[in-house]
């Protein structure tokens, strides 16, 4: 059966002026319902849903995603005498994700999500060092690999047709990067990263600098989820969303 299909005809029955235009623009539904534990069919879904929604819907509050801007992220170190201030910042890579897990816990009613993705950023950077009383900016660009991942818990609620959603709960929401990024800097902190002033450990830092970017980039991602459940039945993501014999 196409959801959108009769989703959308029980809103034009009841109000046409309800249904969202971006789903009645879409030439096929940008979800595939699987089993809960079909992780291939899930992977299927995901890519569908990545590949209508990366440019963002505001008519239902989807948000960009490929390209993503984020105005900043600072990341403290070393009980918050080194600080890595990241502004104006742009990622690309993020509508190419990949489904690596989704642990879905039907009596709990919790999910764990995780997707993999090779991303390209560029920004500008900070480094604040407290101790020496220093600063140094400049502008970055970084890639990488990366795993992030997202849990959160989930309800039930019906919307005005007694139609039944899925109510995403807040997230929690760790990236890990799979290896050390590439990395460079543009003057003058290309001449400044030789010297005291940057730590030994700076690959290490980036590594987390990076992660710490990527999970203020997954929130967004998490949105999207939320915001897609907002306007589709719970039966557009799972065939049977209580699980077999509810």
């Amino acid at each position: 059966m196409n959801y959108k299909i009769c989703y959308v005809f029980a809103l034009a029955f009841f109000d046409a002026a309800i249904i969202p235009a971006a789903l009645l623009d879409m030439p096929e539904p940008f979800l595939v319902p699987c089993d809960v534990g079909d992780l291939q069919c899930l992977k299927r879904s995901t890519k569908l849903f990545l590949s209508h929604t990366y440019k963002g819907i505001p008519s239902i509050d989807i948000l960009p995603i490929d390209p993503l801007s984020i105005s900043g992220v600072d990341v403290p170190f070393q009980g918050d005498n080194l600080v890595y201030s990241n502004k104006n910042i742009t990622m690309i890579g993020l509508s190419s994700q990949t489904l690596e897990a989704l642990k879905m816990d039907l009596r709990t009613r919790s999910v764990a999500l995780t997707t993999s993705a090779d991303v390209y950023i560029r920004g500008d950077i900070n480094q604040v060092n407290r101790n020496l009383g220093r600063s140094v900016a400049g502008h970055f660009r970084t890639s990488g690999s990366v795993l992030c991942t997202a849990l959160y818990s989930y309800t039930f609620g019906r919307d005005g047709m007694d139609v039944e959603h899925y109510v995403v709960g807040p997230e929690t929401i760790s990236c890990e990067v799979v290896d050390t990024p590439v990395v460079s800097f543009s003057s003058p902190l290309a001449e400044t990263c030789n010297d005291t002033f940057c730590p030994e450990e700076i690959k290490q830092l980036w590594k987390t600098n990076f992660s710490k970017i990527m999970e203020k980039a997954y929130v967004t991602v998490v949105h999207n989820i939320r915001a897609a459940a907002k306007v589709l039945p719970a039966t557009a993501f799972f065939k049977n969303p209580h699980g077999n014999g509810n």
